[in-house]
């Protein structure tokens, strides 16, 4: 049963709004305890705080109920009853009944489950993400290729990887392309400063605000989070651990897949920022440090010696291991090592600009989505 204190408030609020007979109003309520579900003799109706499904709304008798928005980091969350013109519904709040609904974790598992189903190939079980992120980040040179996105995204899903990861501004022209063979929504969730040539005299590393609840809205099948590993920026490894412990058990909550990228650089003086450090050890012990922080998938650098690659998915520890591109590389070398990271058995790539920069994107997803799912395209 509801709190004392949650009724209390709701009821009165329903009776004032009622007795005031405006023609059109919202009400806002703040739920102080936890999800509710509401029953009514004239409908059924479900008022949620921490539903997967943030938009949905239904129909309960004359009125609209949408479902409320979790506040964060609580269960607690508020909700808003639109009551249509002259309506005499809800007239007496003391007809509706209250009660608790529990989203399971058993439920949230279910729902991490389903949106991997969206990611993963269905028989191969591989997936290939194609990143358009990088204007993200404010850096010269990484518009190259990605100047017009909504041609970029157009023509991304006519090649029809499984995934494009974009950020909260540009998911929107995947978003609304309308069919049911669109690409999956992979969600970039931090924005960071680190990529030129010097490090700046302030380095960052800051995660977008409510973050599962924009990926939830956006209907993300999984978001995506940097673990640095900068010489010269130990600060910034740091920040980036803390915004993936904040981002763990609302990941969960949500049933949210976490995508950990766990990035080895050269020092950026040496190879300009953003450069693979590809030495074995240090990218085993970054991608350990993401299993231990509860990576639900794994966004890995390439190693130099690509045949060593096993004992990568090996610290992996059963988490499904993506492998990134790393710098733009010929035709030949990029689809090579695609072959031979297959063969030492990662779940898929995450390329961005051995794409996005190509003469034909097309083609080359195309050719990429060939060896990464085989016979089973």
């Amino acid at each position: 049963m509801l709190h004392d204190r949650s009724g209390f408030l709701i009821g009165h609020i329903l009776e004032f709004w009622d007795r005031l007979r405006i023609d059109l109003s919202f009400v806002r309520i703040r739920i102080l305890t936890g999800s509710l579900s509401m029953e009514h003799s004239s409908g059924r109706g479900r008022f949620t705080g921490g539903s997967a499904s943030a938009l949905e709304s239904e129909r309960v008798g004359n009125a609209s109920v949408f479902i409320g928005e979790v506040g964060k980091g609580t269960v607690p969350g508020s909700g808003f009853f639109q009551f249509p013109k002259e309506s005499t519904f809800l007239s007496r709040w003391e007809e509706w009944r209250f009660h608790r609904v529990d989203l399971s974790a058993e439920s949230r598992g279910f729902m991490k489950h389903y949106r991997l189903n969206r990611l993963f190939h269905a028989r191969s079980n591989r997936c290939f993400d194609v990143a358009v992120d990088h204007g993200f980040f404010n850096q010269p040179g990484f518009l190259q290729g990605i100047e017009n996105m909504e041609e970029v995204v157009k023509t991304l899903v006519d090649a029809g990887p499984d995934a494009i990861q974009l950020t909260v501004g540009q998911a929107r022209h995947l978003q609304g392309i309308r069919g049911k063979e669109r690409p999956a929504l992979v969600l970039r969730t931090d924005v960071a400063n680190i990529y030129g040539k010097e490090l700046p005299e302030t380095s960052f590393s800051l995660m977008i605000e409510e973050t599962m609840l924009q990926a939830v809205r956006l209907d993300a099948a999984c978001v995506c989070v940097n673990l640095f590993q900068i010489p010269g920026a130990p600060e910034v490894h740091g920040q980036c651990v803390e915004n993936i412990l904040k981002l763990k058990p609302q990941a969960d909550y949500y049933g949210m897949p976490m995508m950990i990228e766990p990035l080895v650089f050269r020092p950026n003086e040496e190879a300009g920022g953003y450069m693979v450090d590809g030495e074995l050890e240090k990218i085993t012990h970054l991608v350990r440090q993401a299993v231990e922080l509860g990576a639900d998938i794994i966004k890995a650098d390439p190693t130099d010696d690509v045949s060593e690659y096993h004992k990568v998915i090996e610290v992996a520890s059963g988490i499904p291991v993506l492998v990134r591109g790393g710098g733009k590389v010929s035709d030949e070398v990029i689809l090579q090592r695609t072959r031979d990271l297959i063969a030492q058995g990662v779940s898929g790539i995450v390329y961005g600009r051995n794409v996005i920069q190509h003469p034909d994107p097309r083609k080359i997803t195309q050719s990429l989505m060939d060896i990464v799912h085989g016979d089973d395209r």
